[in-house]
């Protein structure tokens, strides 16, 4: 299920490059001394990039397209078989990132550089997606509940959230650097300006801000993953005041490098922007989710997704406008067509009359 298999990650990572930019043709895309370059300059470069995927390196324009045809079939498909996802299903999810977002979803929007009506149509091909997986299959409470109850009993269950901080940092491998950034903080500077200007590392990139860090020592990244919050950072972070930050100090990380271990140097200012209490998320905003999950489960087992949408895909009128991609609709019944001759069950002389 690789190839169709559709997330909200996966498309905001891609496709997103596409949908901000729709309609700024007409607008040139920068000025440099002057000198002007076209946003079809742009487009070109942007199509022709290679970009990783799941299924290894590829070339963007043709990922984005088949991504965009694919999404537009998943949701035929789900409509044809009558599980086409409901405004109550869509406006759950939404408020499930509400809830993870503390209620700010312009800022999720911000970072996705997403409207509210892109995401929703998002979210509506994903679940459109799970719907086709799920059809047919039903789940009792009772299996819900003990899946609740294991998941909560769970080592770092995903249903509880330890007491964290909201940690920002000022990090570089220079002293000189890290003295005048607390020279400049000591002057009133905002502690993210300070950041963007003197840290070495990405998170210049967000102005100082790092995630949320607990005690047992793991960090939500802003980018979206998790990672270790280094010892030294957790002894000196969690007896911060709200909105202090800690005087310069240096810390050393030791990394495989082939066969040995290097020490990596760097001086950090640490500063707690907020904390938030440990939080049990209780089983009726769980429950969902967990249903779903192991609906999913059940319905990768009883319904042949792949095969549904290899059919479908190869009796569809897919027509493309675009010059540079004229071949791609033709390619994609082909491995559709080759998908569905490697799914034939193989029947040898006999098969039939063997004994059960």
């Amino acid at each position: 299920m690789n190839r169709t298999r559709l997330s909200i990650l996966m498309l905001v990572a891609v496709a997103l490059a596409a949908t901000t930019l729709t309609g700024c043709g007409r607008r040139g895309f920068a000025r440099v001394n002057g000198d002007k370059i076209k946003m079809q300059e742009f487009y070109k470069r942007l199509e022709r990039a290679t970009i990783q995927t799941p299924q290894g390196p590829q070339v963007a324009g043709e990922f984005i397209a088949r991504q965009l045809i694919m999404e537009r079939l998943i949701e035929q498909l789900a409509k044809e078989q009558n599980v086409a996802p409901t405004e109550e299903q869509i406006n759950k999810k939404l408020d499930f990132l509400r809830k993870q977002s503390g209620g700010d979803i312009g800022r999720v929007l911000n970072q996705m550089g997403m409207t509210l009506d892109e995401l929703k149509r998002q979210i509506a091909v994903e679940q459109s997606y799970i719907n086709l997986v799920t059809k047919g299959v039903s789940i009792p409470d009772e299996r819900v509940r003990k899946a609740y109850n294991e998941a909560l009993r769970a080592k770092g269950s995903p249903f509880i959230r330890p007491e964290q901080v909201m940690l920002s940092a000022i990090i570089t491998r220079s002293k000189d650097k890290i003295d005048k950034a607390y020279k400049l903080l000591q002057k009133g500077q905002e502690f993210g300006s300070v950041s963007r200007q003197l840290s070495d590392v990405w998170i210049k990139q967000t102005d100082g801000k790092v995630g949320w860090a607990s005690k047992d020592g793991v960090i939500e990244l802003v980018l979206g993953q998790k990672a270790g919050l280094p010892k030294d950072f957790a002894a000196r972070l969690f007896s911060l005041p709200i909105g202090k930050y800690t005087p310069p100090f240096e810390s050393v990380t030791r990394v495989n490098e082939g066969n040995r271990v290097v020490a990596i140097r760097q001086w950090v200012i640490l500063k707690a922007d907020q904390k938030r209490p440990k939080r049990i998320t209780q089983f009726e905003e769980a429950k969902d989710r967990i249903r779903e999950s192991l609906a999913m489960q059940e319905g990768t087992k009883k319904n042949d997704i792949e095969k549904q949408i290899q059919k479908f895909v190869k009796g569809s009128d897919i027509v493309i406008s675009a010059a540079a991609y004229k071949d791609l609709a033709e390619r994609i019944k082909q491995e559709a067509d080759k998908a569905l001759e490697v799914a034939k069950p193989i029947v040898t002389p006999g098969a039939l009359n063997a004994p059960k």
